[in-house]
């Protein structure tokens, strides 16, 4: 792992005598001399993220193009006290794809079609923008938007045009991402619409099913109740794999009112598939990308701790508290801590901004400062100049899940937390999780 990540210069700074763990209060760490510091940096990462989106690539999606921005700015105003100048960033860029996106030739645009899911896929755009016409009270534009989403939903479940993976990045998880997101920004909006939301439930109901008898009938051998498969791999990590799977499966489940003669089974396999999960922990904290490979290498979103932890922090909270889980997430941060800091840059997916949520989310819900001291320690290595030039620049170095849009993301968060304190942290997730 040493090659792939930078030495972490804070590892000797936590003991029972530094200030973090004596003093153990968010105040005292989110300053305002911090929070200033924060401010600024966002200011100008916006300013950056604006001027350079359109010119890193030609796609539309928000895990690397610039669908990934406005999903940014949406958050931001939701999460920001209903920011309208934020909400109206968000219109102008979502206009803008649109516009392009009907003046592109028609190949271009039919080969994007098969792309089903929210972060990779034209699902992404299509979920903002009936987010969008839920806030703006635009019934029949949120009808017909809606009705296109869901219209894909049993050609997705009976694979009639394609054979669907269930991972989230390209697969069945990824379209029901996109209907939990609805779920969850349109509450109000929903709740005086009884039949889209009808609607709506009956499709998350639907994959929900589908996923998990999929993952109860798999054909290979595995100790997991639930196991699913991409590329021929049993895959762990929390874009391609089991946890993220078992944390779409939670987040569809609490979404609905499901009958308990349904739900009780489905969540003992969730249950017996995360001990499954947690029994493939490797002895630095580190989970591998697939049960059989025990190498220790890869600690990012996609493949290792950084995507499990938030499944097992979902679980946690789940479960009715279990702790077996916020140990276990806590056990595999040790992992992140001490090789999280990559050289592959400040991003969600394969980067510092997305190992520093890891941090964040153990804060969330053990409310012990010790992890916001470790989340803004990345951060303030990141925002080190003579340390963010020894990282490599991304592919798509202003998206969100590959560039400084991740860092963006997670700045946001942070200084949410300085304004509202433990009062926001419900809102903090994994970013689109």
């Amino acid at each position: 792992m040493e090659e792939r990540c930078i030495e972490n210069p804070f590892l000797g700074d936590i003991s029972n005598s530094s200030p973090v763990t004596s003093e153990r209060t968010l105040e005292s760490l989110l300053t305002k001399q911090l929070h200033q510091i924060h401010s600024n940096v966002l200011i100008d990462l916006e300013n950056d993220l604006r001027h350079n989106q359109p010119n890193i690539n030609d796609d539309d999606t928000v895990y690397t193009g610039i669908a990934g921005l406005c999903f940014y700015y949406l958050n931001k105003y939701v999460k920001d006290n209903n920011d309208t100048q934020a909400l109206q960033t968000c219109k102008e860029i979502y206009n803008q794809i649109i516009t392009d996106t009907n003046t592109a030739d028609n190949n271009k645009r039919k080969k994007k079609k098969k792309r089903i899911t929210f972060l990779h896929g034209v699902n992404g755009l299509l979920t903002i923008g009936i987010i969008l016409h839920s806030i703006d009270n635009n019934v029949n534009d949120f009808v017909n938007l809606l009705n296109q989403l869901q219209s894909q939903c049993t050609e997705i479940v009976d694979n009639l045009e394609d054979q669907y993976p269930f991972e989230i990045l390209f697969g069945k998880c990824g379209y029901l991402q996109c209907l939990i997101l609805i779920k969850r920004y349109c509450r109000t909006f929903l709740n005086g619409n009884v039949e889209s939301k009808n609607l709506l439930d009956q499709s998350i109901e639907l994959l929900i099913m589908d996923i998990v008898q999929n993952g109860r009938d798999y054909p290979y051998e595995t100790e997991s109740p639930l196991m699913y498969e991409w590329h021929e791999s049993q895959y762990l990590g929390g874009i391609h794999g089991l946890s993220g799977i078992l944390y779409m499966l939670m987040c569809a489940i609490e979404s609905l009112d499901l009958d308990t003669a349904k739900r009780i089974p489905i969540d003992k396999d969730i249950q017996d598939s995360l001990d499954f999960l947690m029994g493939t922990m490797l002895p630095s904290g580190n989970f591998p990308s697939r049960p059989q490979n025990k190498n220790d290498r890869l600690v990012q979103f996609c493949h290792g701790a950084p995507g499990v932890i938030p499944t097992l922090v979902k679980a946690y909270s789940y479960f009715n508290k279990n702790p077996k889980y916020l140990d276990c997430a806590i056990k595999s941060s040790n992992a992140i801590w001490k090789h999280g800091l990559l050289v592959k840059g400040s991003g969600i997916c394969h980067g510092i901004s997305g190992n520093a949520y890891s941090f964040l989310l153990i804060y969330k819900e053990s409310k012990d400062p010790i992890w916001l001291f470790k989340t803004l320690a990345f951060v303030k290595l990141l925002l080190t100049q003579s340390f963010f030039k020894l990282l490599n620049t991304p592919d798509n170095p202003y998206s969100l899940f590959e560039g400084v849009g991740g860092l963006a993301y997670l700045l946001n968060d942070l200084m949410n937390l300085y304004q509202s304190k433990d009062a926001y942290l419900p809102q903090i997730q994994f970013p689109s999780y």
